[in-house]
């Protein structure tokens, strides 16, 4: 992994929390456009397996 991200995990903001969030290294702030918010879900299995 590069230093133009700065990875923050569980990142609280005001309605909860950003589960990762990759925010601008100001030392390359001029070049970079974006910053990005990931989210991570599950689906449970409902599918019972049969033994």
């Amino acid at each position: 992994m590069n230093n133009v991200y700065i990875a923050n995990s569980e990142y609280e903001v005001e309605d909860g929390f950003i589960d990762i969030l990759l925010s601008k290294n100001k030392a390359f702030e001029e070049s970079i456009k974006y910053e990005w918010m990931i989210e991570l879900k599950y689906i449970k299995d409902l599918v019972e397996k049969a033994t």
